[in-house]
This record gives structure tokens, C-alpha cells and sequence, in this order.
């Protein structure tokens, strides 16, 4: 399945993955998963960062606003929050 990324982008991630498990062969490590999980680990750790970039960035009332508006929304699509 995977994600469906621009050429761009798609052609940065390989080159980061092909990195990693270059880097992790060197130090003699296991080399687990593969470009689609390693891909959407990369997908929601920048959900994470992003969220929490924005709650640190809005004013206190706001970033309530936004987590209460986050919750209604993932009650109703069933997405869990990580």
C-alpha cells in the first residue's frame, strides 16, 4: 500500500531510508521494516511535531479551542489520537 507522496518527496525518503539502513548495517545492527513503515513512521512523527509546534505556538485559549475541535473531529472519523 504505502503512502502516496510527489516524486520529490518520494525520492527524499528513499534516500533518507537507504541512509538509515546503510548506517545501522555499519554498526552492525538489525535492519527491520521497510520504505512503507519506515514511511509512515516519518508521517506521524510529523503530525506530532506539527501539533505540538502549534499548541506551543497558539495562546492558551486557543490551543484548548483546537484540542476540543481535535477530539469532536476524531470522535466522529474513529482516529485516534497518538
Amino acid at each position: 500500500m504505502g503512502l502516496r507522496l510527489g516524486f520529490g518527496l518520494q525520492f527524499h525518503l528513499q534516500r533518507l531510508y537507504n541512509t538509515l539502513v546503510a548506517a545501522k548495517k555499519k554498526a552492525g545492527e538489525n535492519v527491520s521494516g521497510n520504505l512503507d513503515s519506515f514511511s509512515t513512521f516519518v508521517q506521524k512523527k510529523t503530525e506530532q511535531i506539527r501539533k505540538q509546534l502549534l499548541e506551543e505556538s497558539l495562546p492558551p485559549a486557543a490551543a484548548e479551542l483546537h484540542s476540543q475541535r481535535q477530539l469532536k473531529r476524531n470522535a466522529k472519523t474513529g482516529h485516534k489520537d497518538d
